[in-house]
């Protein structure tokens, strides 16, 4: 039967990382475009160029052109999660897993959210290659052709440079190229999530506009071919005119806009040029200094949440090309709580958020992180409706009980209220380490897994902790499905899911029908049915109350995959501290932290550390935060990377 290790102090703890595989080294772009490598192998490609920089990740190419090839097959996208941080022009050397993303984006990637992660690092400038000129039928037409052009950067039409713009579709970020000789030869042309060094943020043409030319990276998205221009004058050949494309609050009494091109100073800073819908007077207007597409107004007291918009006008571009008109963007103004986002008055009836759509300011703790990019957020004591998750990438590496303050668009998705990202709303700002998150603790009542009438909306994206649940499997299904199980909690049969497959892609602990557990974690809404999602493995966001004895034997080794634990006996007699060994397979930055038995965070010996690869040693005095002695009992180690995490029970006995 599996058991708990008790132990007093010292611990002496080895958890050791596995390899993530053997690395195929010195790998060409082109060789994984020609399907050389299999999908989810680990790659090393070295001394290629970025040509494009997203919000999720950046598009690369080769240096040089293939002996048979050519340029064909010399691009890919590297998916980051996190922003990435290279410029356009970085020579870098990328370490990832090959993924072809399935349809409908269909797009060829190094993917660093598969199980393993990724890395980048920038090792010098190249210049760019130069766009390959192509035909609209040789990248958009049938056969291998549009294949081959895959993520890398071309310029079109080859034959005939009298093209023009035609209408956009209905979302405003998409619109057609066309040859002007008659012809129903046409590209799709897509603007892209806008990068942080502003690459993709350009002004879509007006339709029948001419162009001499147009370039770009050629894309695979929703199952069509794409151009993805990086701006106005270098893709397009021309002066884009300026054209507003968001705007946000940034306190009760600041409002920021941002234009789809540079804009000059002098019209920017001219607070009569912008006019608030409410009549509320605009004291000043600054233009960003980092970001020339962004300027900052200092207004009346705007409250907090209120409907608002902001109309500007007479604003030039950099290159002196004047707006065409007054244009108006919404928003919400200063910080809106969360509650008012989140709260409904009957969820039976509508279950969405009122203020989808709208763009809205929230500032707000961190409670749990999804890999390193998407996280939950908590307002206020934490209570009922005070909880929302963000898929806005993080801009840093957040922890649990960080503040940040940031914006977006309310969206639903999969019925759960988010907040998600908005092209022309940039803006996310870390404020440190506040105080701990609330945990609300909830009876299975409160959660119906089923929840027909969205009993458990209140709850929706909060930490709660159920306590005393029995693993079920489905009913009428025999053991957990997909990893999902019913936590049966005071003989009721309708309690909430728990998926322990959702830790990073591995399996949060090796669960058993029978098994008693408390779990901790947020509580989400997909596909019609409630889940919790334990963020950590057994130990701290699961505390397995008994064992069912029926089980295989697993012993300490039910911990996240991707670590090996290798323990060796305490020293006897005991000492008083702790000593806590591990190995690193490579260079990795380490959070090494000690929680108690309800979750919460007792000392934290390292964070954010850069370590070396081999072995490594730390040391806990049994001591909080505060230089307290802690009481006896259950605590755990927790040790977390970027590639994965491990945990471990140890016992003091005073």
């Amino acid at each position: 039967m599996r058991h708990s290790l008790r132990i007093g102090l010292p611990l002496l703890l080895g958890l050791l990382l596995t390899q993530v595989g053997a690395a195929q080294a010195d790998v060409s772009i082109y060789d994984i475009q020609l399907g050389v490598y299999p999908q989810d192998t680990y790659l090393e490609i070295d001394g290629v160029v970025v040509t494009g920089v997203a919000v999720y990740g950046f598009f690369v190419q080769e240096l040089n052109p293939h002996p048979t090839y050519q340029w064909r097959y010399s691009g890919i996208f590297v998916y980051t999660i996190s922003r990435p941080t290279c410029r356009r022009g970085d020579l870098v050397n990328v370490r990832g897993k090959y993924w072809e993303y399935p349809q409908p984006t269909g797009r060829s990637e190094i993917d660093f959210s598969r199980p393993g992660g990724g890395t980048y690092s920038v090792v010098g400038q190249a210049p760019i290659p130069a766009p390959v000129p192509v035909t609209i039928l040789e990248v958009n037409g049938t056969g291998l052709l549009q294949e081959e052009y895959e993520g890398v950067l071309v310029r079109v039409d080859r034959d005939d440079n009298t093209l023009y713009a035609d209408d956009r579709d209905a979302y405003g970020n998409e619109w057609c190229l066309k040859r002007q000789i008659p012809s129903s030869d046409s590209l799709t042309v897509m603007q892209f999530p806008v990068g942080p060094q502003g690459d993709f943020e350009y002004t879509i043409p007006a339709a029948g506009t001419l162009l001499t030319f147009a370039q770009g990276i050629m894309d695979y998205r929703y199952s069509k071919r794409a151009l993805l221009p990086r701006s106005c004058d270098e893709d397009l050949g021309m002066a884009c005119v300026p054209k507003l494309r968001g705007a946000y609050a940034t306190a009760s009494t600041g409002v920021a806009v941002q234009f789809g091109v540079p804009v000059d100073e002098a019209s920017a800073e001219n607070p009569e040029n912008y006019e608030l819908g409410s009549g509320a007077n605009i004291h000043s207007a600054t233009k960003d200094p980092t970001n020339p597409r962004r300027v900052f107004l200092v207004t009346d007291d705007l409250g907090n949440g209120n409907s608002e918009r902001v109309t500007a006008n007479w604003i030039l571009s950099e290159q002196g090309v004047p707006m065409a008109g007054f244009e108006t963007a919404y928003f919400r103004t200063g910080i809106t709580p969360i509650r008012q986002i989140q709260y409904v008055a009957n969820p039976a009836v509508r279950d969405s958020s009122a203020l989808t759509g709208e763009i809205v300011t929230i500032r707000a703790r961190v409670t749990g992180l999804v890999g390193s990019n998407y996280y939950f957020l908590q307002d206020d004591d934490g209570r009922e409706w005070d909880n929302l998750y963000s898929r806005i990438l993080a801009n840093t590496q957040y922890r649990v009980g960080d503040e940040v303050k940031l914006a977006g668009r309310v969206t639903e998705y999969n019925y759960m209220t988010q907040l998600a990202y908005a092209n022309g709303v940039d803006y996310q700002i870390p404020l440190g380490t506040t105080a701990p998150v609330t945990t609300q603790v909830v009876t299975a009542d409160q959660i119906p897994y089923r929840g027909a009438a969205r009993a458990a909306e209140p709850f929706e994206s909060s930490a709660v902790r159920l306590e005393s649940a029995t693993l079920d499997s489905l009913l009428g299904v025999v053991g957990p499905y997909y990893d999902e199980w019913l936590l049966l909690s005071a003989d009721l049969q309708d309690t909430a899911k728990v998926d322990f497959d959702e830790l990073n892609g591995n399996k949060a602990y090796a669960a058993c029908r029978g098994d008693i557990v408390n779990v901790i974690g947020p509580l989400g809404y997909e596909f019609g049915q409630y889940r919790i999602w334990p963020l950590s493995g057994r130990g701290i966001s699961i505390e397995v109350i008994y064992d069912n004895p029926a089980c295989d034997p697993t012993s300490v080794d039910e911990i996240v995959a991707g670590f090996r634990p290798a323990l060796a006996s305490a020293p006897n007699p005991l000492a008083e501290r702790a000593v806590i060994r591990f190995s690193l397979q490579r260079d990795e930055i380490v959070d090494l932290e000690i929680f108690d038995s309800g979750g919460r965070k007792v000392r934290t010996l390292w964070r954010e550390a850069t370590l070396r690869a081999g072995d490594q040693q730390a040391s806990w005095d049994g001591r909080n935060d505060a230089g307290q002695t802690v009481g006896a009992g259950a605590y755990y180690v927790h040790l977390r990377t970027r590639t994965g995490e491990a945990a471990e029970k140890v016992v003091i006995v005073r």
